[in-house]
Parts: structure tokens; C-alpha cells; sequence
């Protein structure tokens, strides 16, 4: 049964009560877009941004009592996604151009990295970042305004 695109997501938050990952595979499947432009951000193979979709499934199976009704339930998964990007994340040397931004993003403090990474990578709004990583709006494009000037700065 293909998961309907409306804000409910009870029926996913019961599945995995009952560790049933169905559901989520399927919402998972049509949010795979955002959640590889995320990873890639991070990593460089598919295979280390499968990994860390499948070790963020295995997470909010394992949490999914900490999932409040009220909040947007993407905002809650994308929050764990890049928390564990953040735990797995290793340098890829492939690229010029992508290691050179790779290590300009790996000396901004994490904060600021993961809300450039959502924004830029990921494609949300300030408003997005600032529910997921729970900060103020103010404070999200404070921090994307100053990465990015570190960045140009060094770059």
C-alpha cells in the first residue's frame, strides 16, 4: 500500500512499535532523493550513505518512543539521518572539488556544517532547519551566513 503524502504519519509510528519497517521504507523510497542529496553531502559512495540510512532506520525503530505527535515526523528522521552522517562521516579523497569543499565544511563547528549541509545539500528552508535541529530561524541563517563567509574566505 503506497504511503500517501498528507502530514499524518501515525500508521508509519505504529508499524514501527510493532517493528514492522515497511512503512517507513516506502516513505523512505519517496524521500530518497532528499535523503542521498543529504548523504552526499557527507560521503562520497552510496554505499556509506546506505549505510547510515540503514543504521538511522535501525535508530528510529529502536527511539521511536522519543517521537513526539506534533512534530513533523521527516523533521525527526532527517534529524537522526545527519546525526549519524555526522558519527560515520570519513574523508573522501576522489574529487577535487568536493574534497576541497568536504574540508572546508569539516572545520565549521557541527552545528553550522549540518544546517549548510540541510540547506544547501538537502534543499530545506530556514524554517525546515530550525525544526529539525530545534534553533531558532534567526539562528539558522546566522550560522549558514557565517559558514559560508568562513568558506569564501578560504576558498
Amino acid at each position: 500500500m503506497p504511503i500517501k503524502r498528507s502530514t499524518d504519519f501515525s500508521h508509519i509510528v505504529r508499524s514501527m512499535k510493532s517493528e514492522n519497517a515497511l512503512p517507513l521504507m516506502e516513505w523512505l523510497t519517496l524521500k530518497k532523493e532528499i535523503i542521498y542529496g543529504i548523504g552526499r553531502a557527507y560521503f562520497h559512495q552510496n554505499k556509506e550513505i546506505e549505510l547510515s540510512v540503514a543504521q538511522s532506520i535501525q535508530l528510529a525503530i529502536d527511539n521511536i518512543d522519543s517521537y513526539v505527535k506534533d512534530q513533523a515526523f521527516e523533521h525527526w528522521f532527517i534529524k537522526l539521518f545527519v546525526d549519524e552522517c555526522e558519527k560515520l562521516r570519513t574523508v573522501d579523497l576522489s574529487d577535487t572539488n568536493k574534497k576541497e569543499m568536504k574540508e572546508l565544511l569539516s572545520f565549521l563547528n557541527i552545528p553550522t556544517r549540518q544546517m549548510i549541509v540541510l540547506k544547501h545539500f538537502g534543499g530545506y528552508s530556514y524554517v525546515e532547519i530550525s525544526k529539525i535541529l530545534n534553533q531558532s530561524e534567526h539562528a539558522v541563517k546566522r550560522h549558514v551566513y557565517r559558514g559560508f563567509k568562513y568558506i569564501r574566505a578560504c576558498y
